[in-house]
């Protein structure tokens, strides 16, 4: 689905959450991590390193991969995108061993291709952050969004059309003037009727943010030492992990639900969206190495090595009221607190 501002994607990405749908964010739109820098990814990069002269066979990892990982576990977007690397290195060498380091180089290749992990996923992008690429199906939204007649705005209507190699589908707002599609007329075409008095869930103007490696402190772990509770809590988080959002200060900590430990941090000039956070949920989490940081605060450091908690948080817009708890997304059933006493809101 493709949309000339990256806010009329906000309610797709709200129903997408509300409606377990699969879906991704160009690269481009997101300030998420890189693959080799998760801590799927990492797992299989730390046994690879360990001896990276080593002939290893894909059957080999294969095996690997199914006693390291749960059934339960292989929901992660990222394991399934590891599976899929396992998978397509089965496909090129079969039953030849390869080098570590080969694998290792390999691995950073595939996480640099977008494409991997489209398969089955819904793609949410903007025009110009879709250029060069192709897509089987193609959605233009419109939210008012193409009034602008100039040209410019008619190539990059264009390159928007241009991406579908099957199917097109354009959408005109119902409150504004398309520059464009209106303009269209050619047999392949079919004008369907606008739908009338569209009733608008007050849920799809929540907002789904995923904190990137920008969006957090990114040394927050770092900053304690090895024996520190820390890091035992970010080795049991896992994707899809409740956590508590908890102002202290002028800062918002990240905590564990089951003990209130703090594992993370916004960072201070990480700007969400007005409104109540009412329930955040680990993505996954990303190595930070201590030769990374800026050598002006590497005296604060006390490991070589940690994980960065990166969430999606939920945000419902203009929400009032003082406590507040959700349902969890793997069991319907359950309710998860999410901010210590009254819910942390955003100015």
């Amino acid at each position: 689905m493709l949309a000339r501002n990256r806010a009329t994607l906000d309610p797709v990405r709200a129903w997408c959450h509300q409606n377990d749908v699969a879906y991704r964010l160009s690269e481009r739109d997101s300030s998420g991590p890189k693959f080799h820098q998760t801590r799927e990814a990492c797992r299989l990069l730390d046994l690879l390193r360990h001896k990276p002269n080593h002939r290893r066979k894909a059957a080999t990892l294969s095996r690997w991969f199914e006693a390291r990982f749960s059934d339960a576990q292989r929901a992660n977007p990222w394991l399934v995108m590891l599976a899929q690397f396992i998978e397509e290195l089965n496909c090129v060498w079969g039953d030849l061993a390869v080098p570590s380091s080969t694998i290792i180089d390999e691995l950073y290749e595939f996480g640099t291709d977008a494409a991997r992990s489209e398969q089955g996923r819904l793609t949410l992008s903007t025009v110009h952050s879709a250029k060069g690429r192709e897509f089987r199906h193609v959605v233009i939204l419109d939210n008012g969004d193409w009034q602008d007649a100039s040209d410019d705005e008619r190539r990059l209507y264009y390159v928007g059309m241009t991406r579908a190699k099957e199917l097109l589908l354009m959408c005109e707002s119902a409150g504004a003037t398309n520059s464009f599609s209106a303009r269209l007329s050619d047999a392949g075409i079919a004008r369907l009727p606008l739908p009338q008095d569209i009733e608008r869930p007050e849920a799809l103007g929540w907002r789904y943010v995923s904190l990137g490696l920008a969006d957090v402190d990114l040394s927050f772990a770092g900053r304690r030492p090895s024996g520190h509770a820390i890091h035992r809590a970010l080795e049991r988080l896992d994707y899809d992990s409740p956590l508590r959002a908890v102002r202290t200060g002028k800062r918002i900590e990240l905590c564990a639900t089951e003990n209130r430990q703090a594992v993370g941090a916004i960072a201070k000039n990480c700007r969400l969206p007005a409104g109540q956070i009412i329930a955040i949920h680990v993505d996954t989490l990303a190595r930070r190495l201590k030769k990374q940081s800026h050598p002006d605060f590497a005296h604060q450091l006390k490991v070589e090595a940690w994980w960065v908690p990166l969430a999606t948080v939920t945000i419902a817009p203009n929400r009032e009221g003082q406590g507040c708890q959700v349902g969890s997304r793997s069991n319907s059933h359950a309710s998860v607190e999410v901010a210590a006493g009254p819910s942390v809101e955003v100015p």
